[in-house]
């Protein structure tokens, strides 16, 4: 069997011209064949790689541009609020000065007809909050005024930029000199417990 195929090898190699030029051209096709897969598909798993790389980093690129954007918008934001950002240690203070809160408390009562008898603080375990940063505190206010006006003082001490709640109100059955009531007000407002917070 191996002897006519080598007969058959022999009789190209020693045949006519024609023979040759097609056995050549063959050889020559399918060597090239072999090359050319062999040359492209490394470059063509290159190509498909760096394709997928390119997709990768576009999205990555996106996702980049799309934080930018949103830094700068927060930015912007930040840009018009700094004034209220820089009163934020006088309305939740970290120390327990609620300078600004007394301040507000005295201008409020005055304005609504009442003079202010006391204020004190004191930590609160009362009113449960779901923020972690703000801790409740209790203020208990004394104001002397008429009875007539205590929804008004009422109202415009829960509009105080530092959000306090009114929690209790008390006041005395009998009437001074003057015919002014004594009122007690117990308020929760807020405080922050972390003294670097601001920093």
């Amino acid at each position: 069997m191996a002897q006519p195929r080598a007969l058959d090898f022999v009789k190209i190699i020693n045949g006519d011209t024609k023979t040759k030029t097609y056995s050549f051209a063959a050889f020559t096709l399918l060597v090239t064949i072999v090359l050319l897969i062999g040359a492209i598909r490394p470059t063509v798993l290159t190509i498909t790689k760096i394709n997928g790389e390119i997709q990768s980093k576009t999205l990555i690129n996106q996702q980049l541009e799309t934080k930018i954007k949103n830094l700068g918008d927060l930015n912007n934001q930040y840009l018009g609020i700094t004034d209220d950002v820089k009163n934020l240690p006088l309305v939740f203070p970290t120390q327990g000065n609620f300078s600004l809160l007394m301040s507000n408390v005295d201008s409020i009562a005055t304005a609504s007809g009442f003079n202010l008898s006391s204020i004190s603080f004191s930590s609160s375990d009362k009113l449960k909050t779901k923020t972690l940063v703000l801790k409740p505190w209790d203020a208990r206010l004394t104001v002397i005024g008429s009875r007539a006006n205590i929804i008004k003082l009422l109202s415009a001490l829960e509009a105080m930029p530092m959000y306090p709640t009114i929690t209790q109100v008390s006041f005395a059955s009998n009437k001074d000199i003057s015919g002014q009531t004594a009122f007690n007000i117990n308020m929760s407002v807020y405080k922050i417990d972390d003294i670097n917070f601001y920093k």
